[in-house]
């Protein structure tokens, strides 16, 4: 019985460390959506200079994932556009989608934000790609980071449980 309980200890170690690789996964493949739906953002406005509830549904239809939910959480608060400025309803929603990823990129997110349906469609897209190069960047050193990262997640929790259970034996 004593043997049982030590292995469920290790284990619950070793499972710490897959649950803490399979978030720093979830929100590589969250940056990741969010530069494929700022990618469609330029694209609308570039080509369409559509009005930003319609960039909003469609990328809402058209991004995937957290990209999605941004756009979407965004479309839905245009209603209060009256009562708050397009960019503080931006923050919001940023804050709101955006919460598990790192400060930095929600900052970046924001500054970008503040130039959406604000300026003419040349600023707004410098902007666009401006933000879009930041995420990108950050995306790819977190992906040159993470094999490295899931490696010493994996083996420091293994260990760290290992070593509890020969101290507890």
């Amino acid at each position: 019985m004593r043997a049982a309980g030590l292995f469920c200890l290790a284990a619950a170690f070793l499972i710490a460390g897959i649950c803490a690789v399979g978030e720093k996964r979830r929100r590589l493949r969250g940056l990741g959506e969010l530069c494929g739906a700022l990618e469609l953002l330029q694209g609308e406005l570039e080509l369409r200079e559509a009005s930003l509830p319609e960039l909003c549904r469609e990328l809402k239809e058209r991004g995937t994932g957290l990209g999605s939910r941004l756009f979407s959480r965004v479309e839905a608060s245009m209603s209060m556009i009256g009562e708050a400025s397009f960019s503080s309803l931006w923050n919001a929603c940023v804050e709101n989608c955006c919460g598990e990823q790192e400060p930095a990129v929600r900052a970046e997110l924001r500054r970008m934000g503040a130039s959406l349906g604000r300026y003419d469609t040349g600023t707004q897209l410098r902007a666009i790609r401006s933000c879009e190069a930041a995420l990108s960047r950050r995306r790819e050193e977190q992906e040159r980071a993470f094999s490295g990262e899931r490696k010493l997640w994996l083996g420091l929790s293994a260990a760290a449980g290992a070593l509890l259970a020969l101290v507890l034996i």
